[in-house]
């Protein structure tokens, strides 16, 4: 079965099959065994339902080396954004369905550095995947010199000075002396995790906008982006939300994931409780996982949420539903 499912950092993604099972089977460009084992050693140890699994490593007759990932039937969140319409409600189950993986990797030492809704992949059951860490890294690598990657849209202000060799023409000018100083070298260098916010924070634009392309006037040329990421706000993505009636929580969800100060962004434990306690139509189990009521039947009720367990990171599962009658005031 050689089907093509896209391209990811590390290389062609097909479509295979393990013990009559579909999976993933990513074809890397580079044939370095030890790029190969170094990426599957990075994520073997993640366990999250919101995190793509990874299955092995393998060698085919040929001789060539694949890392073999679970199938996601419904393909890239890009694509199905684009092919989809969906309410808020799932809209932000999707946004809390990454949030939680990321809550997964940054407590195992990995940051993503390549978040976009590209590498964010879709179920059949519609849960989001994290998927791939080809250009991911941690705190120990940085600090020994490594340069993390991705695509330079969803970077963060201190990813580019970090890493300025893209921008070299434009790291002497004053304009851009805010991104391009010892400040912001040394937020990615000790909390490089906090990149991961502000690309999450445009990924979560994506699924608001449904698959709309970022910032599509900008091509190869690095000046305008630049004068954007040197900004304190992000007002243009909010005029788009504004025209598509983006509920309030949603658009300050993006905006505070979105601050300049890497210090100002909100955590993933924040993102995930305040969407819980706003769309109140999604229940969430203790493993994270979500589903969504019908509508009362009875127009004399209405349903309570009742936190029955706390999970690791200090987040209320809501798995118990209690009906209250409106009659007389009592459970």
């Amino acid at each position: 079965m050689r089907k093509k499912l896209g391209k990811g950092s590390a290389g062609e993604i097909e479509l295979g099959e393990y013990k009559g099972k579909k999976v993933a089977v990513i074809q890397f460009i580079n044939e370095d065994i030890k790029e190969i084992i170094e990426e599957f050693r990075k994520h073997k140890n993640l366990r999250s339902e919101y995190i793509i699994e990874f299955c092995g490593i393998v060698k085919s007759p040929n001789d060539r080396t694949y890392l073999v990932t679970k199938y996601a039937e419904k393909g890239s969140l890009r694509d199905y954004l684009e092919k989809n319409e969906h309410d808020w409600n799932i809209k932000a189950k999707m946004a809390v369905d990454i949030a939680n993986g990321l809550i997964e990797c940054h407590k195992n030492g990995i940051v993503h550095s390549d978040l976009k809704a590209d590498n964010i992949l879709v179920d059949k059951h519609l849960i989001l995947k994290i998927a791939d860490f080809g250009l991911s890294t941690t705190k120990e690598a940085l600090s020994l010199g490594e340069q993390a990657g991705g695509a330079q849209k969803w970077r963060a202000p201190e990813r580019l000075a970090y890493n300025p060799n893209p921008f070299k023409e434009y790291k002497d000018d004053t304009r851009f002396s805010k991104i391009f100083n010892e400040t912001m070298v040394k937020h990615y260098k000790d909390r490089p995790q906090l990149s991961d916010v502000y690309s999450y924070g445009l990924v979560v634009w994506e699924i608001a906008t449904n698959g709309m392309t970022l910032y599509p006037n900008i091509k190869k040329d690095p000046e305008p982006l630049l004068k954007i990421k040197v900004r304190d706000d992000i007002n243009d993505l909010e005029e788009i939300l504004d025209r598509k009636d983006c509920p309030g929580i949603l658009k300050h969800v993006i905006k505070k994931c979105c601050e300049f100060d890497p210090l100002k962004r909100m955590s993933f434990e924040e993102v995930v409780i305040e969407l819980q306690n706003k769309f109140r139509n999604i229940v969430w189990n203790d493993r994270g996982r979500s589903h969504f009521l019908e509508a009362a039947r009875d127009l004399t009720s209405t349903l309570v949420y009742s936190p029955t367990k706390t999970i690791n990171y200090g987040i209320s599962a809501f798995k118990g539903i209690k009906k209250r009658n409106t009659d007389n005031g009592k459970p």
